[in-house]
């Protein structure tokens, strides 16, 4: 009989659907989408009720908890789960290990959702970080040379709860290698719905860069329709700038397989799909300094140290210029460092443990 996990989640985000599918095979899953977009205080509070109603059918039954993200959907689950012996295990992304005053982003920008991360941080069995510099960091590419403390450390006090590093992973066989022969041609991804986003994907430099490069195509993937008066009128982008809606996975793949250069210029990331996704379809990435991203990254591509436009640009034009074979080389380094299957194998025998650790 496989042991049964409660699976607490905000959004069916792609790696959340990953985790369920993987873990699926191994354990009897029972799911709760903790969905509130907007964000109401009512729609939070008619959710909490839901979902004590969930954990009450369900507890007397798990063996284990796991949830995405430190933050007001696991408060429940934790009590809970603490007062019938039930580990209970929560996925750090980036959000709940980030703090940008300068952007108002973050979970601990909040004030009632801040005391809520921290308390299932402290709380939680066993916290597993995508990257080790959500534990701890310092993001000098949003903040300077003396940096800004970043990861859990740095925002909450006296943290000592037990942690392992597990990467998110990536199925090779979904993101088939591009040509090896590509136009100059650059592509970023990401959902876009806001201005905060916008600035906090880093799109503003890019399109600032493309202004700097009138020979390279640049296509930007998942900004919302509502945002491209404000995009025209405050950063006026130039002709060779494509902007783009959302899109399907397997649209993605096709525009990764002919982009040259992958650009992620995030000010705050913690482990990002969509970069991986390209570096498997063979883009060339260039990345800021921020997050996971430089470790993932690695030899294979261009890492930029500060946002300004002219170091963006030289960025690009050096992976423009990269040998083919770094191609191949950047679809090597994630289909052996983050695979979909270590990671479904490490997060198997972690929750395992826990289990009969639970039962000691």
């Amino acid at each position: 009989m496989r042991p049964r996990l409660l699976f607490v989640y905000l959004q069916p985000t792609s790696f959340v659907n990953d985790d369920l599918e993987s873990l699926s095979e191994h354990f009897d899953i029972r799911s709760f989408a903790f969905a509130t977009l907007p964000l109401t205080k009512a729609g939070t509070i008619t959710q909490w009720m839901r979902q004590y109603r969930w954990l009450r059918k369900e507890i007397n039954h798990a063996d284990v908890i796991f949830g995405w993200f430190a933050d007001y959907h696991m408060v429940l689950p934790l009590r809970i789960g603490k007062k019938k012996n039930t580990p209970v295990v929560v996925a750090l992304g980036g959000y709940d290990a980030t703090h940008l005053p300068s952007l108002s982003y973050g979970v601990y920008d909040s004030i009632w959702r801040a005391p809520l991360a921290r308390f299932v941080i402290r709380n939680v069995s066993m916290l597993v970080p995508v990257a080790e510099v959500l534990i701890r960091s310092d993001n000098e590419f949003e903040h300077g040379p003396k940096g800004a403390s970043q990861g859990v450390v740095a925002h909450v006090k006296g943290f000592r709860t037990p942690y392992e590093v597990i990467p998110t992973g990536y199925d090779a066989n979904a993101w088939p290698l591009g040509p090896d022969e590509r136009d100059a041609s650059v592509c970023s991804v990401a959902i876009v719905n806001d201005r905060r986003t916008f600035k906090l994907k880093g799109l503003d430099l890019l399109i600032k860069a493309a202004a700097r490069m009138p020979f390279v195509s640049f296509k930007i993937v998942g900004v919302s329709d509502v945002l491209l008066p404000w995009i025209r009128t405050s950063y006026s982008p130039t002709v060779n700038v494509e902007i783009e809606p959302p899109r399907a996975r397997e649209v993605l793949s096709e525009v990764y397989r002919w982009s040259s250069v992958y650009a992620q210029l995030s000010r705050s990331e913690g482990l990002p799909n969509v970069l991986c996704e390209a570096m498997l379809s063979g883009c060339v990435p260039v990345v800021s300094r921020v997050g996971g991203m430089p470790n993932v990254v690695g030899e294979v591509g261009e890492v930029v140290d500060e946002p300004r436009v002219e170091n963006v640009v030289r960025a690009i034009e050096v992976a423009l210029a990269r040998p083919r074979n770094d191609r191949k080389q950047a679809r090597k380094l994630i289909a052996a460092r983050f695979s979909r299957e270590q990671r479904s194998r490490q997060l198997r025998d972690l929750l395992n443990r826990m289990i009969q650790e639970g039962k000691q």
